[in-house]
């Protein structure tokens, strides 16, 4: 008997998902694929659901009332015959398991001249630049919302334009504040229809979130239960996990949870902003805090004294029976916020000494760990070298036996962590390892010259190799950002750093005659003689 398949196809419009059937000669098409198919008088991509062969008698629908697949698509195509709202989007997007693709970006919606990855500019917001209300922008918004248009959707239309790329963020509370004293005169139905379809149809990132702070002016019994599916979905996106965190979330009873469920799907800013609104209040959100949490595709600093905060750090460090991955994801996370960084540093919290004296204690249990060391070197650094306990574990045998392995073995980030400690003791001597080390590649290992230059037994030799330059004379493509690094390494040094001048110059590379422009302006600051010829040559390129 004949056998035919049939492939189930689905297309996203506004709200609204429609699934199609199509006829295939071929058994080639699986879940996920993207092909062309025809929808009433259109021809579109759509996406592939399943695919399933019936037997001629058993077909589920007509053979005569059937369309056939036209051709195999691709991402790129569906993508870009696809421009629906930003909503239908995100769904099209989502996984089985409520997960957006790592490559997911809104990008597409906007126009700027540098792409952000979602969320970003709200990050910067936050954390970084107190953005100034845009009043104009703000007047602009509370006129077309005045305007009371009749056609939502091309109210929306307008507002798309009208905001274009401008940052809604910094508006939102006057715009709220605005709505909220005029709610009688605007209408309940018209701000709620309104918002509401800016959620279902806008292709504006920012008035997607202006949608979200008008509707958050009701009560959620008043919201549609159709919403509470769509902002569980929206936020998974991280350029809206901040607001609905902050303005719908809060709305409903189960607050915490759909913060906490949202935060372990998203790793970007997403993850960044609802981690502070979680309240971790159970050993297992401490638990997820610690060994997931933490991370985030943006940077640990934002959340790593934070989370040391939220996951009783110095118990988990005082239990008997410690594992390995919480003591390093401990010791990361000390690491993170002792440095200054993204974010908050761990000054902030008030047991701080206590989280300190409770990891030196761990000495005798991680004396062979390379990251214990670096971590108590950290942290007698953040105590302005005035830590003696931090500094007697700094000098035991053990600490010694670890730096010099490290230096001769381990990979530049390690030695460079373990120079730290060679400048910091006095105790041991470190200047055959730290010599050897440097003398395998000089400018991918500058760090080891702090070391060198300020040791008798090593100074003289080390200026006169860098005098002649003698090292560089069978370099070949020497790392950019390597020898910048080295030239600042001989700030203190500058005349002896023209021989790696003069080379980077010959290289013909403008990114790396940019640096060393400002690093030969630099010493010429500091006072040291350069030569004419290379400050006639800086001085014609600064023209």
């Amino acid at each position: 008997m004949k056998k035919y398949l049939y492939v189930h196809v689905k297309l996203y419009e506004f709200e609204k998902t429609w699934s199609y059937r199509y006829l295939s000669d071929e058994d080639i098409y699986k879940k996920g694929d993207y092909v062309w198919v025809q929808v009433e008088d259109a021809e579109l991509p759509v996406i592939v659901t399943k695919s399933v062969w019936y037997d001629e008698n058993e077909v589920p629908w007509p053979l005569d009332k059937m369309k056939s697949i036209i051709r195999r698509s691709s991402r790129e195509e569906y993508l870009k015959h696809n421009e629906w709202s930003i909503l239908n989007y995100i769904l099209s997007r989502l996984d089985k398991n409520s997960k957006l693709p790592d490559d997911f970006s809104l990008n597409k919606y906007r126009n700027l001249e540098n792409n952000f990855v979602d969320g970003a500019i709200d990050g910067i917001s936050l954390f970084h630049t107190d953005f100034k209300e845009d009043t104009d922008l703000t007047k602009k918004v509370c006129n077309l919302i005045n305007s009371k248009e009749e056609d939502l959707i091309k109210a929306v239309e307008i507002f798309d334009k009208s905001i274009g790329d401008n940052i809604i963020r910094p508006s939102l509370n006057s715009i709220y504040e605005y709505v909220d004293k005029n709610i009688e005169d605007l209408s309940y139905d018209y701000i709620y229809n309104l918002a509401h379809t800016m959620i279902y149809r806008s292709k504006n990132p920012e008035v997607v979130k202006l949608g979200i702070v008008l509707i958050s002016h009701f009560k959620i019994s008043q919201i549609d239960k159709e919403l509470y599916y769509v902002f569980n979905k929206m936020v998974l996106c991280n350029e809206f996990s901040d607001i609905i965190g902050c303005c719908i979330f809060p709305l409903y009873k189960n607050t915490n949870k759909l913060m906490f469920d949202a935060a372990k799907k998203v790793t970007g800013w997403g993850r960044v902003f609802l981690l502070f609104r979680v309240d971790f209040d159970t050993d297992e959100k401490k638990e997820w805090l610690l060994n997931e949490g933490c991370n985030n595709d943006i940077d640990i600093g934002y959340t790593a004294a934070y989370v040391l905060e939220n996951i009783d750090t110095v118990k988990l460090l005082k239990d008997k029976n410690i594992t390995l991955k919480h003591f390093e994801n401990i010791s990361w996370l000390i690491n993170e916020s002792i440095f200054p960084g993204p974010g908050a540093e761990i000054d902030i919290i008030d047991n701080y000494m206590e989280i300190f004296e409770a990891y030196l204690d761990l000495f005798d249990k991680f004396n062979d760990n390379y990251l214990f060391f670096v971590t108590v070197k950290n942290i007698y650094a953040h105590e302005d070298k005035e830590y003696d306990r931090a500094l007697n574990i700094l000098e035991t045998d053990n600490c010694y036996e670890i730096v010099k392995e490290k230096m001769y073995k381990g990979n530049r980030s390690e030695t460079l962590n373990l120079i730290d400690i060679c400048n910091i003791t006095k105790k041991h001597d470190y200047t055959d390892v730290v010599l050897n080390r440097f003398n395998c590649n000089i400018v991918e290992n500058a760090f080891c010259l702090d070391y060198l230059l300020n040791n008798d037994k090593t100074k003289d030799s080390i200026l006169e190799r860098l005098n002649s330059g003698s090292d560089i004379i069978d370099s070949v493509e020497i790392n950019k950002r390597l020898l910048y690094q080295l030239l600042l390494e001989l700030e203190d040094h500058p005349l002896l750093g023209l021989p790696y001048i003069y080379m980077a110059l010959e290289s013909g590379d403008e990114e790396l005659e940019g640096q060393i422009e400002w690093v030969v302006n630099r010493w010429n600051e500091l006072g040291a003689k350069i030569p004419k010829d290379l400050q006639k040559f800086i001085n014609e390129t600064d023209e």
